[in-house]
């Protein structure tokens, strides 16, 4: 097959979505395709269009903090740190995100573009002796498989160690450990902007909070670690898509006991 045309399969893992993903986009007319005696075919620069009008601008790092923050707020105390979002404009941002964003199971590739703007990622090499004292680092917060532990996927840690810094602390932190650039290094260390505010990650030591934590293991090329963070935030997700539901009013006294209502 000519390699600008794709089958539905070869658009799905372009995408990073399900085929049945792609088959509703074509249904609804968001993405151009042509029948054939084998099925759907796309053009790639149909795909790179759609993925364009999908994605559209990037959001901000503060943005994206403020949205992970308020995924994390349904997740539990105990799995990650407690993070804060204080300006309600911003508040109200993230929920304008998260309503416009589709099942995470549905198109993870979409959350995937979502979250990355969290930091720039470095992936650096640390002599084994430090990394100990590196994890415990007071200005260095854990994500990734570190703290897979505590949302509950009981994934087993892996060689490459992801952790956060304030941007400020960044040259600090990597002159102290001796860290230096390397593809195949064991930290991959997220340096998250200064425009973020501190409420927002908590950083300062232990755990970034939950759906950071789940954006790093998305990011991952592990299969499993892509479907525990896909499951999380599907739980995230869908917890505060309840929370958002407009809720009927109280039942009257003229309404049968035990009659179903909205919550």
């Amino acid at each position: 097959m000519h390699p600008d045309v794709l089958t539905v399969r070869e658009a799905a893992a372009r995408l990073g979505v399900s085929g049945q993903r792609v088959r509703q986009l074509i249904s609804a007319g968001s993405l151009r395709a042509r029948r054939s005696s084998s099925g759907w075919l796309i053009e790639a620069d149909d795909i790179a269009a759609w993925t364009r009008r999908a994605h559209g601008r990037p959001p901000s790092p503060r943005t994206v903090w403020a949205v992970l923050c308020t995924l994390s707020s349904v997740a539990g105390p105990e799995q990650g740190n407690l993070c804060a979002i204080t300006d309600p404009r911003l508040r109200y941002r993230a929920k304008l995100v998260l309503k416009s964003m589709p099942d995470p199971a549905e198109d993870p590739g979409r959350w995937r573009a979502l979250l990355a703007p969290r930091g720039r990622a470095e992936r650096m090499w640390v002599h084994p002796g430090l990394i100990p004292k590196l994890t415990g680092d007071p200005q260095v917060c854990a994500g990734g498989s570190i703290a897979a532990a505590h949302i509950g996927e009981g994934l087993s840690e892996t060689g490459v160690r992801d952790l956060y810094v304030a941007e400020h602390e960044a040259e600090h932190v990597a002159a102290r450990y001796r860290m230096r650039p390397d593809p195949d290094g064991q930290v991959i260390l997220h340096v998250v902007p200064s425009s973020v505010a501190g409420t927002l990650i908590t950083l300062g030591g232990g755990l970034i909070p939950a759906a950071a934590a789940t954006a790093d293991l998305l990011d991952e090329d592990d299969p499993r670690a892509r479907r525990a963070a896909v499951r999380q935030l599907r739980a995230m997700f869908r917890a505060l898509t309840d929370e958002y539901q407009p809720r009927s009013p109280a039942p009257s006294e003229d309404v049968p006991h035990g009659a179903d209502h909205a919550s």
